[in-house]
């Protein structure tokens, strides 16, 4: 339940994750309770969640390894 009010609430302060553009552009990452990380976007006005990760998880490698590609020859 948490975790779904904390998502949520994105959308009141969208910008307070800290951007991430070396991964993704447009990427930013929130922590909540320091177990979950969660990674979005902003698309139009509207968040869109990317990811949730939790405990010990490499999130940077995992979204390091979702990028489509053509963005991966990009790099």
């Amino acid at each position: 339940m948490k975790l779904r009010q904390f998502c949520r609430s994105l959308a009141d302060f969208p910008e307070r994750g800290l951007t991430r553009a070396d991964i993704w552009p447009g990427l930013r990452v929130v922590f909540l309770e320091r177990r979950v990380t969660i990674a979005y976007s902003i698309e139009d006005s509207v968040v869109v969640v990317a990811r949730v990760f939790h405990g010990g998880q490499d999130w940077e490698a995992e979204l390091r390894s979702d990028l489509p590609d053509a963005e991966e020859d990009s790099l």
